[in-house]
């Protein structure tokens, strides 16, 4: 599948919200529009947390949407870490969670 790069200033990146499931559950090419922009406007883009019932609001969250950015942060978890002191590791491995140990 070829995916053209929007122009500059076609997406309004104040107004995306990446918490938003709507917004996911909408075309993919305003996804792939929105990802290039944030690349190229806004590699580390803030957002504010979700607001889920019966959970505090938390302090909101980095969307990092360059890949050559991603695989850095993932490689220092001593420096980068989400706020419970957990980041991804290539080295994570899925764990069971049946009764079986499957």
């Amino acid at each position: 599948m070829s995916v053209e790069t929007p122009a500059p200033g076609t997406v309004d990146l104040d107004a995306v919200d990446l918490s938003d499931r709507e917004w996911w559950a909408g075309p993919p090419s305003v996804r792939y529009a929105t990802f290039a922009a944030l690349r190229r406007e806004r590699p580390f883009a803030f957002y504010a947390e979700p607001v889920m019932p019966m959970l505090p609001v938390g302090p909101g969250y980095v969307a990092v949407t360059r890949y050559a950015d991603v695989e850095a942060i993932s490689s220092q978890p001593a420096v980068f870490c989400s706020g419970r002191g957990r980041s991804p590791s290539r080295t994570s491995r899925p764990t069971s969670t049946s009764s079986t140990g499957r």
